[in-house]
């Protein structure tokens, strides 16, 4: 199946480049990379290779693989209209859009791309197919459909709500109706040697019960809405060789946003009602490029979520906290090659019931071509 979509979009592809030279211009691309970790300790096994299961006891693995995120795409443009599609690993769209100037510093964008909130990160962290600390301090929405106004330094984009899913504690198989797409917003003044930002987003849907469930003790509404909200700001410096980059932000039920995290950033139904998470989140880098071939980077973030329903429940109060710490050199072998050696430390802390989550380091390299 998967051979036969390759060679059918490929032909698709040959076929409107063959009809379409004339009138546009089609640039394809590619990307191949591979992580080579070498990885220990003990952490959850959808971010390092190796859980054990225990965080009282060190494991050690080693990760040799192709990244999910090698792609290969292209971009077309005529005149006044530019597109592109791009594929990663098994056969998964990334990005499929076409956007239109329509005036000087405006565009709009119609289908799948990075979200304002998806585009702004500011590390450069390769592990973990190029984590760049989104699960401890960045801000990333990733790609996703959406519409999009772009005027200058300024973007404005309503997304299809992709993450919503019922509560802990509510009647299972519930209704969930989005009545409202997901709304972004973006805000970037450059200047020659820094750059100021900001943004924000919110999301709501609800979820809708067949009938309301009587416990004793305990009533569950027929209905409750589900809010979910990001602001945050972020700046950097270059001076000569060095750069500094930096990101803050605050989120309510940020994995109903659909934001990475590792900590319990969701909401729950307890107390009779609907108890929100609350996440802070901050990071930075600091980097100094050497010459056209070689740079260097060190970086940390950390966030914090909270939800004291949760805490309450079990006896704790307590937040749920992550932090990375990484130090990185890219070296550039030749136009289009490289290599960056990496080491790293995550540290996930104690959950919310006092528990420790494990934590572990790793030291390797990405290696990545582009074509």
């Amino acid at each position: 199946m998967k051979k036969c979509f390759t060679l059918s979009l490929t032909l698709v592809a040959v076929v409107l480049s063959t009809l379409s030279a004339r009138a546009a211009d089609w640039r394809f691309y590619g990307s191949a990379r591979m992580m080579t970790w070498y990885e220990s300790g003990d952490a959850p096994g959808f971010l390092n290779s190796h859980d054990n299961g225990s965080s009282d006891q060190r494991d050690s693995a080693l990760t040799w693989d192709l990244q999910d995120n090698s792609r290969i795409g292209a971009k077309v443009k005529h005149a006044h209209i530019e597109a592109r599609f791009e594929y990663g690993t098994g056969v998964n769209l990334r990005r499929l859009y076409g956007s239109w100037k329509f005036a000087p510093g405006q565009e709009l964008l119609i289908g799948q791309d990075y979200t304002p909130l998806g585009g702004i990160g500011y590390s450069n962290q390769v592990y973990a197919a190029d984590e760049g600390l989104s699960d401890a301090g960045t801000v990333d929405d990733g790609r996703r459909p959406m519409i999009q106004w772009r005027c200058r330094g300024f973007q404005l984009a309503f997304v299809t709500v992709q993450d919503a899913f019922v509560p802990d504690g509510y009647l299972a198989g519930s209704d969930i109706d989005v009545v409202v797409p997901k709304i972004e917003a973006h805000y970037r003044y450059e200047a020659d040697a820094f750059y100021l930002g900001a943004f924000g987003g919110y999301q709501t849907y609800r979820v809708e019960a067949d009938n309301a469930e009587v416990e004793p003790g305990v009533l569950r509404p027929g209905s409750i809405h589900v809010d979910a909200y990001v602001a945050g700001a972020e700046a950097g410096v270059t001076l000569g060789p060095v750069f500094v980059n930096g990101q803050l932000y605050w989120a309510q039920n940020a994995g109903a946003f659909g934001l990475a995290g590792l900590g319990f950033n969701q909401p729950v139904f307890a107390a009779n009602g609907l108890q929100d998470a609350t996440t802070l989140g901050f990071g930075g880098v600091v980097g100094w490029t050497a010459n056209d071939r070689l740079s260097f980077e060190a970086g940390a973030g950390y966030t914090e979520d909270d939800n004291d329903a949760i805490g309450k429940a079990v006896g704790f109060v307590k937040k749920d906290k992550t932090a990375a710490y990484y130090i990185q050199a890219t070296v550039t072998l030749a136009p289009g090659v490289f290599v960056v050696p990496e080491i790293g430390y995550w540290d996930l802390f104690d959950d919310i019931a006092g528990n420790d989550e494990g934590d572990f380091w790793y030291a390797g390299a990405k290696w990545q071509i582009e074509f």
